[in-house]
Order: structure tokens, then C-alpha cells, then sequence
């Protein structure tokens, strides 16, 4: 093809003889036998009402089944709690598109930033305890190395929403074992300057976020934050939550395998998290050459491409963004070393019933954390919008994106806050966090309401995880958000 001067996609020809070859290797006795999965053995004694789906468990299977046919999943799991009490547990589909095992309840998904709202559990626990004496406290009156460069007044607050300055502080010529060396990169932000002032806007820390509340946590308890997770949450809840790296002797096959939605995930991703197409990652990029503290000369710099810029530069920056776009391809998630690694913000391992549970449990208020701090965590900090200032303005339509995460969220302390009427009237709001390709924890304390689904076909429209939430709110007369109706 070459020769003929014609692009060929070789490797999309040789994945699907490679994939055939991998459901080829899997005993057939091996292979989900049904689209839903229910256990291989009941008791005989076991109470036959048991097996009769509820009204809410027959209207998710009916429109899982649906969601197949129209190829929109291909593995996934949504919990749905009250009262402590399930109303759906359910486990549908397989593996991944290679590997047709079953989902179970027990197999574990990569939640991407869903992983953000546990690590958050952690902290606010600290606050409740006053181990942290204030959410206004600076980060460096408990962490001292933190406060280099000029970082000594950002505060737990700015980080907890997103405003601390520091999205994008990632080294030059970042590579995936960098961003996956969790110690190494605490080291870096120590020492990272801010790219504004802090409180001066939000932009989403989807990976930083780890490395600065993980720290934190480590620095004040004296211990690994998931050890620190562990003694809170219980060691129950963190078998099927894990946050600190998937042990390197987990049996691989109950973990989900993530696929791409090829349709519209790309350039939605790119936009989520600031990340420009082509043409616009050159101005991005010369921005970040050319930037100096003179707000009007950088400007009117900003404006050059790389291809203007000396050689030894350019390729500098390109390799800082390169290591940034690495850690998007949800591919690369499904290495073992990254699933291994500690990255708290991003590659945290779930059940949809273990994230349920977890959530239930601050509903109920008899969790990890009091009712008072979850209303304070739920509260909004910030509206979805950067707050504008007259040296710091959004660059872009993405930078107002960035401040949205996934689905136009508000931020509350850590979590993502969404507003939604009950059936009395009241309007409330949720917590829970959002990861991208869609899957979710969300619970609504006034409705003693927790649901969680996890989901391995990654789509940021997720057509699954809109489907079985909105079939959820409906059962329990809650409007479902217009703001999880941008994603």
C-alpha cells in the first residue's frame, strides 16, 4: 500500500484477527452463557421470592438487554441502595470484547475519577477529626516542603475544588512510569510552581489531585493513604474498592477490560480536560513556551506556534503534553503496571457494590463521616464556571469545560454536586463523583438513595449510564439533573 501511495489501517485489520484469537483461547465452559449474570449454584432451600426481580431490577434488565442489542456496553454493574437495603444488584455482559468471561459482582472496573471521591472520604475524615484544623488551613502549615515556589497559601479548599493552580503541573517529557511512581511525583509537586493564583479559577486537577490529597493524607497520618483508607472505610468495603495499585497476584480475569466508544469519546475527552485538537494544541503548546509573568506580552506571544519557536523548545513542550496524552488513552489503563500503580484520581479499581455501599453509609450517616460533613462537603464551593478575574481569564471554551469535569457537575468539597427535585418539591443535592466514559457514584441523602454503575465500554455520552440512572430517578420521583444531561 505503500507503494501505491495508500493509507491502509493495518492495525485495526490485525486487531480483529487478534481479538478472535483471544475469545478462541477461552474455554467455552469459561464463557458468559447468559447476557446476565446470576450465581451458578443456589441453596435448595433458599426462599423462592428471593429470585423475583422488583419492579426497578425488571425495568434495568429490560433495558440492559436493550442496551446490547444496540451494541452501547459491553460489561457492567449498577448497584442501587436504600436504606441500607438493596434494590438492584445487578452484573451483566463480559470482561471485555476479548475476553468473553462473565462480569460477577466481584469483578472490579476501572473507575478512572470516580476514584477521586473515596480518596476524598479520607480527607474530609481528617477534617471531622481535626486532625486538619480547617478546610481554610494552607496545605503547607501540615506539609511544609509543599509550600516551595510560592505554594504556601493554597489551602485544602483550593485543592478540594480544583483551584489550587497546579492541573497541569507535570514534568517535562512526562512518560507513563513518571506518572505512575506515586512517591516521585508527591517529590515533583513539592516542588511545582502554580499556574495562577490560588482561588483565582478552577481547572480540573484529573491527575495532580492524587498526588496533592494523597499527600497531604500521608504527610499528617504517617501512613499510606490507602492503609489510612483501610482502617476507615474497613477492610470489607476495600476489597471491592481498591485504590492503592491492583495487587500484582490479583487474578486477572475479575477485572473488567476497557474498550473504546470510537464514535464520539476522543474528542470529547481531549475537550474534558483541556486538551485541544490539532490546530489548537499548537497555540496551546506555544502558550506554555512563551509564558512569562507580563500578562500583555504573553498575550501577544501566546499567538506563535511551535514551529516558531527554537527546535530544542518546542520538542520540550510537546513531551510534556505527550505524557499528558498518554494517561488519557483509556488503553492504557489496561496495563497491569498501570493498574498496579498508585494514581488515587484516576485508576482506583471498584465494584459498583462496593461503591454503593460506601455511599450508602455517608447517606446513613453511620459511615466514616457525620451528617454535618457531608452536608458541608455537598454544599456548592464553586458554580461550573471559572471565575474570571482581570489577570486571569479562561483561554478558551475548553478552560469553561475543564471547570465542568465530565457533566457540568457544581464543585462541592471534593465531590461533585448535582441539583435534583424530589417528589415533595424539595431541591437538593447529591454527592458522589463522575469518571470518564461513564461510570458514576451518586447518592441523594434526603431520599436515602445510592447508586452506583460501573461500565467498560467507555463513552463520554454514555448511553448506559443515562439509561439505567434515569430509570432509577424515575422510581424514586427524583428529576433527573439537567447537568448529568450534558454528558
Amino acid at each position: 500500500c505503500s507503494r501505491l501511495e495508500v493509507r491502509y489501517p493495518y492495525l485495526e485489520t490485525m486487531a480483529v484477527a487478534a481479538r478472535q484469537t483471544l475469545l478462541e483461547e477461552v474455554p467455552l465452559e469459561e464463557r458468559a452463557q447468559d447476557l446476565m449474570y446470576s450465581p451458578p449454584h443456589r441453596p435448595s432451600n433458599t426462599n423462592d421470592n428471593a429470585d423475583k426481580p422488583t419492579t426497578l431490577q425488571q425495568r434495568l434488565i429490560e433495558a440492559i438487554h436493550q442496551l446490547q442489542k444496540d451494541n452501547d456496553m459491553v460489561g457492567l454493574q449498577i448497584t442501587v441502595l436504600s436504606n441500607s437495603k438493596p434494590l438492584a444488584n445487578l452484573a451483566a455482559g463480559t470482561l471485555g470484547t476479548a475476553n468473553p468471561r462473565p462480569v460477577t459482582p466481584s469483578t472490579l472496573f476501572c473507575v478512572f475519577s470516580v476514584s477521586k471521591a473515596v480518596l476524598t472520604v479520607a480527607l474530609l475524615r481528617l477534617l471531622q477529626q481535626g486532625v486538619i484544623t480547617s478546610v481554610d488551613d494552607p496545605i503547607a502549615l501540615y506539609w511544609p516542603e509543599f509550600g516551595a515556589n510560592g505554594k504556601d497559601g493554597i489551602t485544602v479548599r483550593h485543592v478540594l475544588t480544583h483551584r489550587a493552580g497546579m492541573a497541569n503541573a507535570l514534568p517535562d517529557g512526562a512518560t507513563v512510569d513518571m506518572l505512575c511512581d506515586f512517591e516521585g511525583m508527591v517529590e515533583f509537586v513539592e516542588g511545582a510552581e502554580a499556574e495562577h493564583g490560588a482561588g483565582e479559577m478552577v481547572k480540573y486537577h484529573y491527575l495532580t489531585y492524587a498526588w496533592i490529597v494523597g499527600g497531604l493524607i500521608e504527610r499528617v497520618t504517617g501512613k499510606k493513604y490507602e492503609e489510612y483508607l483501610d482502617e476507615v472505610l474497613g477492610h470489607s468495603v476495600m476489597e471491592e474498592i481498591c485504590l492503592g495499585g491492583v495487587p500484582e497476584d490479583f487474578d486477572g480475569n475479575k477485572l473488567a477490560v476497557l474498550s473504546l466508544d470510537r464514535r464520539p469519546i476522543t474528542s470529547s475527552v481531549r475537550k474534558e480536560h483541556g486538551l485541544r485538537n490539532d490546530s489548537e494544541s499548537k497555540n496551546e503548546v506555544s502558550k506554555d513556551v512563551t509564558e512569562n509573568k507580563d500578562v500583555e506580552t504573553n498575550a501577544v506571544k501566546e499567538k506563535n506556534s511551535v514551529a516558531n519557536r527554537p527546535k530544542d523548545q518546542g520538542r520540550k513542550v510537546l513531551a510534556k503534553y505527550r505524557g499528558r496524552e498518554q494517561m488519557l488513552n483509556p488503553s492504557v489503563f489496561n496495563m497491569r503496571k498501570v493498574r498496579a500503580a498508585r494514581i488515587p484520581s484516576a485508576n482506583g479499581h471498584a465494584s459498583a457494590q462496593g461503591l454503593a455501599t460506601l455511599f450508602d453509609s455517608l447517606v446513613s450517616g453511620e459511615g466514616p463521616l457525620e451528617s454535618r460533613m457531608v452536608d458541608l462537603a455537598r454544599e456548592v464551593q464553586q458554580p461550573p464556571t471559572p471565575v474570571t478575574t482581570p489577570i486571569s481569564k479562561p483561554s478558551s471554551s475548553s478552560d469553561t469545560k475543564q471547570a465542568m469535569l465530565s457533566d457540568g457537575a457544581s464543585f462541592g468539597l471534593g465531590f461533585q454536586s448535582h441539583s435534583v427535585t424530589l417528589a415533595d418539591g424539595r431541591i437538593v443535592r447529591s454527592i458522589g463523583h463522575s469518571g470518564y466514559g461513564g461510570s458514576i457514584v451518586i447518592a441523594v441523602p434526603e431520599a436515602n438513595l445510592s447508586v452506583a454503575i460501573v461500565i467498560n465500554k467507555l463513552s463520554m455520552k454514555s448511553k448506559a449510564r443515562t439509561t439505567l440512572l434515569k430509570i432509577v430517578f424515575d422510581e424514586f420521583n427524583i428529576s433527573y439533573p439537567s447537568s448529568l444531561e450534558m454528558s
